[in-house]
């Protein structure tokens, strides 16, 4: 149930109040931190911020605006997602538990028992084989396609589970749902997108991710090389389905209130991608609870970019990041604006926080979770860090008991106490670990 219309207004009321709070945070992350792209955030009707921040092309010294064209990454699998969902709702030749050999009758024997839903869920089995698209011309897609298909022919079972029975992300099973979509459709997989999806929307600044076209708008990417911002051109448009779209964040608040109608899709067909299965993931969508409140959201990061989609339904909050700086995390963005509008002290990004060498002595140690998971903390010279078997991460402090990661801004680490310290993403989907007795 939504709240009702004066609840709404009230909250719209609150939310605008924060405008002026929201910009301003913003402007300082830009400039202290070089994030860069555009940011829509809306209450209801209500837009409370629609703005570019940064340089959309630094060496033409072209500014962001809402209008920028960018690409967003893994965002694109809603638009896969809902693609699907379309054909289910008017094609009497697809139904979302229809086995993938329906459509593709050479994949891998081992293939056989995956679903178009499993596909969409993530359970597939496939393995993430999206490495192995990188810079791959887009006439060449369905080539790669028929490599990755024919790698798996030569294995035992190139799956890494039963169908169905574990959750494991895999941008390959998007891809195929992208061909799937061609074969039921008759049409490329953009041509069908624009037809049934963007041009009924009036998305108008959404394109298919190919670097030959000239897209109005369309920014630079750009990343960190050794603490230099450098262009991050490659412009593989080998997402396809998976990661393969571009689009501003004007068009991105128009998907959002498409997803209140039932202008697409049938209103029950609409709420599959929102239902959560394993691992909390829809169709397209992750669905979680924070801080009492469902969300639904997504990143998506590729080449120079980073982008991150939330969205409140009961409380209509919308929020869209996406940047063309691939090294500062649209994800702990999103989260401090959460943390704005709603009014609570879960900033990421915006705080700094001295902590001297002693103080964070204390934290060293060994620390087990649930499943005898094991993670250290140590320190080098000045710095604390946080070890997950190989990997190795940074942590700063941003309160006095309070980490996150240097990189992935959006992980935190809060101890209770010396002994115990809680591992979250933004306060969502926390995870205790206790100091390891000597």
């Amino acid at each position: 149930m939504k709240y009702s219309v004066l609840a709404i207004l009230l909250f719209v009321s609150k939310a605008a109040q924060c405008q002026l709070t929201i910009g301003r945070y913003l402007t300082e992350v830009a400039d202290s931190q070089s994030f860069s792209g555009s940011v829509v955030v809306a209450v209801g009707d209500e837009i409370i911020l629609k703005k570019g921040f940064g340089m959309a092309d630094h060496e033409l010294q072209v500014q962001n605006t809402s209008e920028s064209v960018h690409r967003i990454g893994s965002l694109t699998k809603q638009f896969t997602s809902m693609g699907i969902l379309k054909l289910f709702d008017e094609s009497d030749s697809l139904s979302i538990h229809d086995p993938l050999v329906k459509f593709i009758p050479n994949v891998p024997g081992s293939w056989d028992e995956i679903t178009i839903f499993h596909l969409l869920t993530h359970t597939s089995g496939i393995p993430n084989y999206f490495g192995d698209m990188d810079a791959v011309p887009v006439e060449e897609t369905y080539l790669e396609i028929e490599k990755v298909m024919e790698m798996d022919r030569s294995k035992p079972s190139g799956l890494k589970n039963v169908p169905g029975e574990e959750f494991r992300y895999s941008n390959f099973g998007y891809v195929m749902l992208g061909r799937v979509i061609e074969v039921v459709s008759g049409l490329n997989y953009f041509d069908y997108l624009k037809k049934e999806i963007f041009d009924p929307l009036g998305m108008n600044q959404t394109f298919y991710d190919d670097p030959r076209p000239i897209i109005p708008n369309r920014s630079q990417g750009y990343k960190f090389s050794n603490d230099v911002l450098v262009n991050d051109a490659l412009k593989d448009p080998a997402g396809y389905s998976a990661g393969g779209m571009l689009s501003s964040a004007d068009d991105m608040l128009k998907w959002m209130k498409a997803l209140n109608s039932d202008v697409i899709l049938k209103e029950e067909t609409c709420q599959r991608m929102f239902t959560p299965k394993l691992e909390n993931y829809g169709l397209g969508w992750q669905i979680l609870e924070k801080e009492g409140r469902t969300m639904y959201n997504h990143n998506g990061g590729t080449h120079g970019y980073n982008s991150r989609m939330v969205y409140y339904p009961q409380e209509e909050v919308f929020i869209a990041v996406l940047g063309n700086n691939e090294d500062v995390r649209s994800a702990a963005i999103t989260c401090d604006i959460e943390a704005l509008i709603f009014n609570e002290q879960d900033a990421i990004v915006s705080l700094a926080y001295n902590m001297d060498k002693t103080s964070m002595v204390k934290f060293v140690g060994q620390y087990s979770g649930n499943f005898n998971e094991k993670r250290i903390l140590e320190m080098q010279g000045e710095t604390l860090f946080f070890v997950n078997g190989e990997s190795k991460y940074e942590i700063t402090p941003i309160a006095e008991n309070v980490f996150c990661f240097a990189r992935y801004k959006e992980f935190r680490v809060e101890f209770s106490d010396e002994n115990t310290f809680t591992l979250s993403t933004c306060s969502v989907n926390p995870r205790v670990f206790v100091r390891d007795q000597p």
